[in-house]
């Protein structure tokens, strides 16, 4: 079982709490059971005289959360930014010199470690350590004077596969690694800007998807305004192939593939490979997907296969006389070791003579090191690293199991992806600094390309880009 973590940010507009909360509600299958989730929210709210402003955290009702002993009264929230998953303090909000700060992330830092040592050696007291709270003791650090060129001088120390919200009195900026390991959106409901992990999430909260933020991109949100700015060297995109296979929904896009066509694509060529043994007793079985993940999988291969194409309600078929005496083919897109086996022994209870697993991706033989949790019970782990297939087949109660390769999948999803899971590949190289590109995203106009190295700070400052 493969899981990570959903980004939500609005700025302007009206409700923008409420609007917030839908996005996330929207991405909450990226987190596996809704049971382990939780949520995180940090508010921008201005005073009635206009002047000042305060970034806390919301309640879980969405309610900002009021602090004893303050006498000023908040007449409005004009930002929010969000945070949905698994695991601690994903989202940290502080003031540092320039003013109020919330940092939300979703990924895994490489430089973790030695963001860390730095924070502890400058005299800093970390909370909890996490991601988040890293960016932004080093944010604070920088010698740079606005929001923006702090973020543009710790970019430089950001290594590994993320995506990144950052909140300040003024504006709210996203920012991607160089190599898109992690998604990020743009879009826009009526007045309100909005950056979200998924493009159907904008969608499903009422919004219009304007664009995917690009690799290595940071975009700031000010005033009725978008500005890309790319702080990083281009470099191959390596976006998680498991995007666009499992996690992101059935009718999203990643890196420019669009999930719903490549996972029938998947299953056609799932049930080409297991077409030699669907041939015995043709036409006499079903085809069920593990989770609406698995639904698009799932219609490819019954209609290569000729199966018959059934639900399952909870962990047994629909309708017993789909499965009894007959075939079952279970169809999902990553292993989920426990929930096959509470299937596979449903259906051998509804009379099924034979079940069969067929998975898009191949079972993880590495972990992720760029945000994504993969998951499984002692047991199978256990019996996968003894490299006996029967073995296997038997723990998970079916009678054959089958699964693309790394390879195969690359070549249907075409482009350049990480499979560093699937294939125990190791990547992670340090993303130089060497130029910024500035476009103003809604206007025409021409694109200033400025060589920086060093310098990119002193220069964005000198063509005041970015405000006070």
């Amino acid at each position: 079982m493969a899981h990570t973590s959903a980004l939500a940010a609005v700025l302007g507009g009206q409700r923008e709490i409420a609007l917030c909360g839908r996005l996330l509600a929207a991405m909450a299958g990226r987190a596996g059971q809704a049971e382990a989730e939780g949520v995180s929210l940090a508010c921008r709210e201005v005073a009635e005289d206009g002047f000042r402003v305060r970034i806390r955290p919301a309640g879980p009702t969405g309610q900002a959360e009021r602090q004893s002993g303050r006498g000023d009264r908040i007449s409005r929230v004009n930002a929010v930014i969000g945070w949905r998953g698994r695991g601690g303090r994903p989202l940290f909000t502080g003031e540092i010199r320039s003013g109020a700060l919330a940092v939300a992330f979703d990924g895994a830092l490489g430089s973790a470690a030695r963001l860390r040592e730095a924070a502890l050696e400058r005299g800093g007291m970390l909370q909890g350590g996490g991601d988040a709270e890293l960016i932004a003791a080093a944010l604070a650090a920088s010698e740079q004077k606005t929001t923006i060129n702090r973020l543009l001088d710790v970019s430089r120390q950001l290594e590994g596969g993320f995506s990144l919200l950052v909140m300040d009195e003024d504006r709210l900026i996203g920012l991607r690694d160089p190599q898109g390991r992690r998604p990020l959106w743009l879009g826009q409901a009526g007045e309100a800007r909005l950056l979200a992990s998924e493009r159907e999430a904008i969608r499903e909260a009422g919004g219009v998807a304007v664009r995917e933020v690009e690799p290595g991109e940071l975009v700031i949100l000010e005033r009725g305004t978008v500005q890309g700015i790319r702080p990083f060297l281009r470099q191959p995109q390596r976006g998680c192939l498991l995007e666009p296979i499992h996690l992101c929904h059935p009718g999203g896009a990643f890196g420019g593939a669009e999930a719903h066509p490549l996972r029938q694509r998947i299953g056609e060529r799932l049930a080409g490979r297991l077409a030699e043994r669907l041939a015995e007793g043709a036409g006499e079985g079903a085809v069920l997907a593990l989770g609406a993940a698995a639904e698009p999988v799932a219609a490819g291969f019954a209609r290569r296969s000729g199966l018959l194409l059934e639900r399952l309600r909870g962990d047994q078929a629909s309708a017993a006389s789909a499965v009894a005496g007959r075939r079952a083919v279970l169809v999902g897109t990553v292993l989920d070791s426990g929930r096959v086996r509470a299937v596979a022994g449903r259906l051998r209870a509804q009379g099924a003579r034979e079940v069969c697993l067929v998975l898009a991706a191949p079972v993880a033989v590495a972990s992720c090191l760029y945000g994504v949790d993969l998951e499984e019970d002692a047991g199978f782990l256990e019996l996968r690293n003894r490299n006996a297939p029967e073995v296997l087949r038997a723990f998970l109660g079916v009678d054959a199991v089958e699964a693309l390769e790394a390879g195969e999948l690359l070549e249907l999803a075409g482009g350049g992806w990480c499979t560093g899971c699937m294939e125990a590949e190791r990547e992670g190289a340090a993303a130089p600094v060497a130029a910024l590109v500035v476009e103003v995203v809604e206007a025409p106009g021409p694109v200033l390309t400025v060589p920086l190295a060093e310098k990119a700070a002193k220069v964005s400052n000198q063509l005041g880009l970015f405000g006070k």
